[in-house]
């Protein structure tokens, strides 16, 4: 084997560590983001039934809790769709630094890895199709 393929192989292997751990530390962000939204939606949610049971056993008569019913869907519905925007915005952040990290890593690849010519077009696609 030559110099150049060994060389070639040894950066290939350490930008695929590099690869691993930089997609790790981005997995383990963006799951502590999610834990911590869910802590807080859970939080929240048990607060608002501990309001919502209360309140309930305040009421006596028929329209009044049918009142209250009405009352309480809007609210709930809000919290619902900002919680979902959320967990969207953490998953469209976390495909962006992805995405951010792999056209880095393959232009890294392509610079110091010797590859012979039909990859060469095969990496370029990917690299359009990452962007």
């Amino acid at each position: 084997m030559s110099v150049a393929v060994t060389e070639s192989t040894s950066h290939a292997q350490n930008a695929a560590l590099e690869s691993f751990l930089a997609i790790s530390r981005i997995s383990l962000g963006s799951t502590e983001r999610l834990s911590e939204l869910n802590s807080a939606a859970l939080r929240e949610a048990f607060t608002d039934s501990t309001a919502v049971v209360h309140a309930i056993s305040q009421i006596t008569l028929v329209p009044d809790l049918q009142e209250f019913q009405s009352k309480l869907v809007a609210p709930m519905m809000s919290k619902a769709l900002a919680y979902t925007r959320s967990v969207q915005e953490v998953a469209v952040e976390t495909q962006q630094e992805i995405s951010r990290l792999m056209q880095s890593q393959l232009s890294v690849l392509t610079r110091k890895t010797v590859m012979p010519d039909s990859w060469q077009s095969i990496l370029a696609r990917f690299a359009m199709a990452v962007k």
